[in-house]
């Protein structure tokens, strides 16, 4: 039984008796026992898509991960299992299991506790989402991805990007009730941050993909009066010039991202 899963039956365990021992004194608050069984559950879908992701390691005969895994079992020392965890994680990923390697890098990130631990794990549930085909792991993931994001923001609120990648979690995987929420996340930062050209590439992006090419010219003008060398910007002008037919801007933004990506 791998680290994960024992985690989720001592943790279910501990929730046991709290209720049973615990039962002539004042019950749990509603919120905090239905948070830990969503903990519980959490845990438990995290340890089942990280055996079905090893059992297609096994399968491949993918040597090299297999030793890693054994070799992060027996270390102690905690700064070189987390080395070898991100190893671990980045050859999940490379072997098309990018939920796997979500975890991994979601297990890191509570090790490490920083911002930029979080918002690698945030962005390979993210990556997950956009690989993924299985609902109920693109749920998971979304979920996860979330969480993730929302540490990264506690941990460093001044960084922009943490917030468009959360915005970019809820238009990646909408919900039901609420399908706009990622566009108007971003919109509100739009006008919270109006200095920050990201938060106006990401918009314009949306808009390439929508066929709004004029839409997405106009927020790049702001992306590149704020930020004149940032290449995203640069490579979305030219999409989005693409599909505007002007093939005399396609080559002059071209040349210009990739002035920019040099200098």
């Amino acid at each position: 039984m791998n680290k994960t899963q024992w985690i989720v039956v001592l943790t279910g365990v501990v929730l046991f008796a709290g209720l049973y021992f615990g039962s002539t004194n004042v019950p749990p608050e509603t919120g905090e026992l239905t948070k830990a069984r969503a903990e519980i559950a959490d845990q438990g879908q995290a340890a089942a898509y990280l055996d079905e992701a090893q059992q297609a390691i096994e399968a491949s005969n993918q040597l090299e991960l297999l030793v890693l895994e054994d070799s992060i079992r027996q270390e102690e020392d905690m700064t070189l299992k987390l080395n070898m965890l991100e190893r671990l994680s980045g050859g999940y990923y490379g072997s098309g299991q990018p939920l796997a390697a979500a975890i991994i890098a979601e297990d890191i990130a509570q090790e490490r506790g920083t911002a930029e631990a979080w918002s690698i794990a945030g962005t390979t549930y993210l990556l997950s989402i956009r690989a993924m085909e299985v609902e109920a792991k693109r749920s998971f993931a979304a979920q996860q991805a979330k969480v993730a994001f929302e540490n990264a923001i506690s941990l460093a609120p001044q960084d922009i990007n943490h917030r468009i990648n959360l915005a970019n979690v809820y238009i990646e995987k909408p919900a039901q009730d609420n399908p706009m929420q990622g566009i108007l996340m971003l919109r509100d930062l739009s006008e919270q941050y109006p200095g920050e050209a990201p938060v106006y590439s990401r918009l314009a992006t949306l808009a390439i993909q929508t066929g709004q090419y004029q839409r997405a010219v106009e927020r790049l003008e702001v992306a590149l009066e704020l930020d004149p060398d940032n290449v995203r910007a640069l490579q979305l002008m030219a999409r989005a010039y693409q599909g505007l037919g002007n093939s005399s801007k396609v080559q002059e933004y071209q040349a210009a991202a990739a002035a920019a990506a040099e200098g």
